[in-house]
């Protein structure tokens, strides 16, 4: 199965680094940042379910083998109760298994700091964030609901549009929602740390197209998310 492509919607992955001050201990490598964002043609309730499925992340995140939940929070608790989570990662024949303390704010954010004991990190932190996006029917209906202290009530009658057919079927626009991702960490281990230097651009894209896959897998192919790689090289 070829990996599909990205439409050139998605915005450009900006990894930049922490000023020197933020060097990790052992590597003198500085720990890195991403932030990179898209806007999918699913609701924020879709998307949000996805990532917060963290023991399903084996199957579609990157370099993911395992990924198993070890504890819960009490019923009713709050977002600041985390789940605690094991993953493992494999990554040019290095694998390393780590805890994540992973806490869920339901449809807005999921965040999963790595756990204090970390063999691998010096600081590891993941935070998705979701926010639906309105839609033209959606605007339409705002502006024109007699909630919206902006509409005046009118006498005049407003005749139908000629070129709509009375029995056309009514549109029903995709659901349009901005995810985004912020990515911190830092390897404890020089070599590690080289490796995602390198790095980090390809596994980012890498982090994205798996999670949209994982969207078409779930959801079905809305408006053509993907498509097929071309076959010649882009400029």
């Amino acid at each position: 199965m070829r990996v599909p492509h990205l439409h050139h919607g998605l915005r450009a992955i900006r990894p930049t680094q922490t000023p020197s001050g933020c060097r990790t201990f052992l590597s003198g490598i500085p720990e890195q940042k991403i932030h990179l964002s898209h806007t999918l043609p699913y609701s924020q309730k879709q998307l949000y379910d996805l990532v917060s499925d963290v023991s399903a992340y084996h199957r579609f995140v990157p370099f993911c083998t395992s990924s198993k939940i070890l504890s819960r929070p009490p019923p009713g608790s709050g977002p600041d109760k985390p789940y605690r989570v094991e993953l493992a990662v494999g990554f040019m024949g290095i694998e390393q298994r780590y805890v994540s303390n992973v806490f869920l704010t339901p449809y807005e954010r999921v965040e999963a700091v790595a756990a204090d004991e970390s063999p691998i990190f010096t600081k590891l932190r993941s935070v998705w964030t979701f926010k639906p996006l309105a839609t033209p029917s959606d605007s339409s209906a705002l502006r024109n609901s007699p909630s919206n202290p902006l509409t005046k009530p009118s006498n005049v009658s407003i005749p139908s549009s000629p070129t709509l057919s009375a029995s056309a079927p009514p549109s029903h626009p995709a659901p349009q929602t901005q995810f985004s991702l912020d990515l911190e960490f830092g390897f404890i281990n020089p070599l590690h740390a080289a490796l995602s230097s390198s790095s980090v651009q390809r596994v980012s894209q890498k982090m994205v197209e798996a999670f949209v896959s994982r969207c078409i897998q779930i959801y079905g192919n809305k408006d053509g998310v993907l498509r097929e790689p071309s076959s010649k090289p882009s400029s």
